[in-house]
């Protein structure tokens, strides 16, 4: 049996995977020119996802290139500061098996796992599908297929050519956009924002060091801090640097050394003197 998938993002390999395993002749059409790179978007696994991945032999490679978020920022437009969330906790609520990824890279390991067996067809794309199987695309010449499956996303074409406009879509009132930041980009914007690494163990559930962009803390204060004062409070934080971190393990990245670069507002002269002191700054 002739089976026909159009989409080679994530269900269409899967589906594909399966069904070559049973014994159907399998063909995936994708419209783009290659496997899909577009970078951003993050995929959920969760138990029954982990599970058939687990199956398919391709769990290993899925949780080498999990993306390891740790923290959610919610910025909200009533305040201007955001709302953070412990993304472990979050996730452990829902399942008690679960990886993020991102979507080139899953798509990708998906593909890799059952090329060998299913004819790919980049680059083109379903026209017209017939009653009877027969099938046209966009550059190819016309095939007949026993079943087509429509795995073309949102915006599906064969959802369109089946159904027409009794498929819409609806709004629900709110957008979503999705980037990565690669560490150069970051590294050229400069402070305060920062490219570092989250040491494992920092949280909960944190197995490995964790690559992100991160915003340094500064202790900000007044102009009309009387010098002596912003002095003491300097001192006080750098000859507490031990207490820091038992209270929580971020505080072992403070560094007396780095304390005074790349501040994005002028240093108090209370601190100045402070760093001055202790050879930080001349």
């Amino acid at each position: 049996m002739r089976v026909l998938i159009s989409g080679a993002s994530i269900a269409g390999p899967v589906l594909a995977y399966w069904l070559s395993r049973v014994g159907f002749e399998v063909t995936v059409v994708e419209r783009a020119p290659a496997l899909r790179k577009t970078g951003g978007h993050a995929i959920d696994l969760f138990r029954p996802a982990m599970e058939i991945s687990e199956r398919m032999g391709v769990l290993p490679r899925i949780e080498a290139r999990a993306t390891g978020t740790t923290v959610l920022a919610v910025n909200r437009p009533w305040s201007s500061r955001p709302a953070r969330i412990n993304y472990l906790k979050l996730e452990k609520m829902m399942s008690d098996r679960h990886v993020e990824i991102m979507r080139d890279d899953l798509s990708e390991i998906y593909y890799d796992a059952g090329r060998d067996d299913v004819e790919y067809v980049f680059g083109d794309q379903i026209a017209a599908i017939s009653d009877d199987g027969d099938v046209t695309f966009r550059n190819g010449a016309p095939r007949r297929f026993d079943i087509v499956v429509g795995a073309d996303g949102l915006h599906s074409g064969v959802r369109q050519i089946v159904f027409g406009d009794s498929f819409g879509e609806r709004f629900l009132g709110s957008y979503i956009s999705v980037v990565s930041v690669p560490k150069a980009v970051v590294d050229k914007i400069g402070p305060p924002f920062v490219s570092v690494m989250i040491p494992a163990n920092t949280y909960t559930g944190q197995d490995k060091d964790v690559p992100t962009a991160a915003v340094v803390n500064y202790l900000v204060t007044s102009s009309a801090v009387s010098d002596d004062l912003a002095y003491q409070m300097t001192k006080l934080i750098f000859e507490s640097l031990p207490e820091l971190a038992n209270s929580h393990v971020a505080g072992k990245e403070i560094k007396l050394e780095t304390a005074a670069m790349g501040s994005p507002v002028p240093l108090h002269p209370g601190a100045i003197r402070y760093y001055k002191e202790k050879g930080v700054i001349k």
